[in-house]
């Protein structure tokens, strides 16, 4: 594959997940390609793959993919892109639909064999999607300091915990 046809390839994957086109996602990925949505997950083979965009297009119906820079090499390509939508269709990894906007960035790593994508790294900005549709609160709230405030005062007590502990089982006399 030339750099230029990975790259174009590369760029019609993009310009179909914004169209929310699985069937030309299908033509353009190997049987057996695997993609890891971080932090969503793995999927393997091409219909896991496409299941899991259809999941994505209906969760976010009016989705749409803006291309912000790209780079490729070989077989490798790297685009970076902001999604914008509604989160108003049905449920995204098992979260019911808030009906909020989403507007967030990320970055695929593509490398492709025999013309079609067999592999693929999906970065996105997970928290900034979460604080978007309401499932953690916003940057700076009073709701983000207080869940702060409870994650730090668990991490505290579990580490008091575990030195407790710890300082016990030395200061026991061994059988």
């Amino acid at each position: 594959m030339t750099q230029e046809s990975t790259a174009a390839t590369a760029r019609a994957i993009l310009e179909a997940a914004g169209q929310r086109n699985p069937e030309v996602l299908a033509a353009l990925y190997r049987d057996d390609v695997v993609v890891e949505w971080l932090p969503v997950g793995r999927f393997e083979g091409k219909q896991a793959v496409l299941g899991f965009w259809k999941e994505i297009f209906a969760s976010v119906p009016d989705s749409r993919v803006e291309l912000l820079s790209e780079v490729s090499e070989g077989d490798t390509a790297v685009l970076e892109w902001r999604w914008h939508g509604t989160f108003s269709g049905g449920p995204y990894v098992g979260i019911h639909a808030t009906g909020r906007e989403v507007d967030f960035r990320g970055c695929d790593v593509m490398r492709f064999a025999d013309g079609l994508l067999a592999n693929e790294v999906i970065y996105f900005d997970g928290l900034g999607w979460a604080r978007q549709i309401g499932l953690l609160p916003g940057q700076g709230t009073a709701g983000d300091k207080a869940l702060t405030t409870v994650f730090n005062a668990t991490t505290d007590l579990r580490a008091a915990i575990h030195e407790w502990w710890t300082k016990r089982k030395t200061e026991q006399p061994s059988s």
